[in-house]
């Protein structure tokens, strides 16, 4: 009974991976922590919009792995 999120694919802009990245934090606090969330995939880094959800996934991963672990 754990919910699963995720997104494999080339982050562009018509994908909407920044509507999983912008709500992981409440994701996990309304299910306790039971949550996976799995967001990847080629990011363009001269694409401001890839290139933000890059930075994204990587500050959540950052923090997520520190906090839960």
């Amino acid at each position: 009974s754990i919910p699963v999120f995720s997104f494999v694919g080339r982050i562009v802009l018509q994908k909407g991976v920044h509507l999983i990245l912008n709500s992981v934090k409440e994701l996990i606090d309304f299910t306790k922590g039971k949550v996976h969330i799995i967001v990847g995939g080629m990011a363009n880094m001269k694409d401001p919009y890839a290139a933000q959800c890059a930075w994204s996934m990587q500050g959540l991963r950052r923090y997520f792995f520190f906090f839960y672990i």
